[in-house]
């Protein structure tokens, strides 16, 4: 892909989903007033765009916003981009590590450094918080500090992850501060529409194993973990195993477990002729900023990171992700994998080399795994084969490897493929079980019919982004109108407006469902029931 056409479909991308984020966010404010909606953007899906697009309509309307991160290079990207679209003297930044403080029209701040001054931003009108899955479900962490502390206002959310380790989804947990996923679209549909790379993932001959290991706040304990992996025999291993890539693969990103781990790799790899550095937060930012800036121009071929470059980190030229830390948390999961997702010249695809074993832990980046007290949303591991001539995984069900090209026998029987690892993005089949399902957004709207009918229409959007509609009319004198009069007295105590425009407009103080149970038909979709 030359230089052109990737940054082309990168602002292609960027104002694509832009403008639905934008319509649907505005959508539901106006129809939903005091609730906070949750925007999911894929790594790579021009984040900063829709953020900059969402808080430009807002200052339109006079309002002021507070932007907030725990990152600082999540601050600095996204003042850029409000200075594309708004001018300097609207836009402040409010951060100590950045050395500003200015309160202004518009304020892009780090939470370290504003959660002890409400008070300072009493006169917002509305909060977006940029990495929303950072906030605590309850208690007084300083996200919750400061939201509380400002008062009435409404708050905007994104993240490439909806979700907390040991909680689950952010709008359906105890104590969820958002109400609606408003926007969510699928990765798997980005990649293939080419706006992302595609990623591929090859079975590893060295495989890291936590056997024995505990857990700490819901995840391997890193001291025990890095007692038992980083040992001379495993680290050298997969360094061994690494340098196979060496002229194929031109950026590799490794994450590994704590500083001394990562260090050990580091030198292994470049007692072997491979350009490499470490970076980690105990670094000064002056070394950190330029042992990226190194990476990026081509200078350093790799990067061992520990604990960061997991988030604000944009280097589309990333073409292999080495992951040397094993884990188990969904969000950390998709945060390292999806570095890889970016496209650039000369880049094909992204090569995820897995010696952590979190692809089969953990699953598929669009389909994660995600543990929840006291519940387990583990699914049974999907059947893959791994080609012979180039080692990747493919589907068991595949004829060819769609990466080389190589020709699977017929097998003599299923049972001789063993299963292995996930695919690392998962394929979405077409056809939709019936069962019940998410409710991300409904949206609702007066509709006539062909035949000169009007009612109301009733538009679900589902968590697996298909939708379901129903038509709901009071006033004609049928069974049908009988069961749509319950509807609109199950949903609300307010009196039944004489017209379906009324209904429309008292549709924001309806009772939304949080799930409903739908029949797939060959012609359209029903409804069975709901569940509020």
């Amino acid at each position: 892909m030359s230089v052109m056409s990737a940054v082309l479909k990168s602002f292609m991308i960027a104002r694509w989903y832009q403008k639905e984020a934008e319509e649907k966010t505005f959508s539901f404010l106006a129809e939903c007033p005091g609730k906070n909606p949750l925007i999911v953007c894929p790594t790579g899906s021009g984040k900063s765009f829709i953020l900059s697009s969402i808080t430009k309509r807002l200052v339109e309307k006079g309002n002021k916003v507070l932007i907030i991160s725990h990152v600082e290079q999540i601050i600095e990207q996204d003042y850029s981009a409000l200075l594309r679209v708004l001018p300097e003297e609207l836009v402040g930044v409010y951060s100590a590590g950045i050395g500003r403080k200015e309160r202004k029209r518009v304020t892009v701040a780090s939470i370290q450094s504003i959660y002890r001054k409400a008070n300072l931003f009493a006169s917002y009108d509305y909060i977006i918080v940029d990495e929303a899955h950072t906030i605590p479900l309850a208690g007084t962490g300083m996200y919750r500090r400061l939201i509380q502390g400002v008062g009435k206002v409404i708050v905007i959310g994104l993240t490439a992850t909806p979700f907390r380790l040991g909680v689950g989804n952010l709008i359906e947990c105890d104590g969820a501060l958002f109400d609606n996923i408003i926007i969510d679209i699928p990765v798997e549909k980005l990649i293939k529409e080419g706006y992302l790379s595609s990623l591929l993932t090859n079975a590893t001959k060295n495989e890291i194993d936590v056997s024995g290991i505990g857990t700490t706040a819901g995840d391997y304990a890193k001291a025990a973990l890095s007692k038992k992996v980083d040992t001379n025999s495993i680290t050298l291993k997969i360094a061994e195993e690494l340098l196979s890539y060496k002229e194929t693969r031109k950026h590799w990103l490794l994450f590994a477990i704590d500083i001394k781990h990562a260090e050990h790799i580091n030198e292994l790899l470049v007692e072997r002729g491979i350009k490499s550095d470490v970076i980690h937060s105990k670094q000064s930012k002056q070394k950190r900023r330029e042992s990226i800036k190194r990476f990026k121009s081509s200078e350093l071929q790799c990067l061992v990171s520990v604990a960061t470059l997991t988030t604000g980190f944009d280097c589309p030229s990333i073409d292999l992700i080495g992951l040397v830390r094993p884990t188990q948390s969904p969000v950390l999961h998709i945060q390292m994998i999806g570095r890889g997702l970016r496209i650039a010249q000369g880049k094909q695809n992204c090569l995820v080399l897995d010696f952590a074993g979190n692809v089969m832990r953990l699953g598929p980046i669009n389909d994660v795994h995600i543990k929840i007290k006291g519940k387990n949303k583990n699914k049974g591991q999907p059947v893959i084969k791994v080609c012979v001539k180039c080692n990747t995984h493919v589907p068991v069900g595949a004829k060819t490897c769609y990466f080389c090209g190589y020709i699977f026998p017929p097998p003599a029987s299923m049972l001789e493929y063993k299963a292995s690892n996930l695919e690392i993005i998962k394929k979405k089949s077409e056809h939709t079980e019936n069962g019940w399902y998410p409710v991300i957004h409904i949206s609702y709207v007066s509709f006539i019919s062909f035949r000169k009918r009007q009612s109301m229409k009733v538009v679900y959007t589902l968590g697996n982004h298909k939708q379901v509609v129903e038509y709901i009319n009071p006033f004609e004198n049928t069974r049908t109108s009988y069961n749509n009069m319950q509807w609109w007295n199950y949903r609300t105590t307010l009196t039944l407006p004489p017209t379906i425009e009324g209904m429309v407009s008292l549709s924001s103080k309806l009772k939304q469902p949080r799930m409903i149970e739908v029949i797939f038909s060959k012609k359209y979709p029903k409804i069975k029931t709901f569940s509020f």
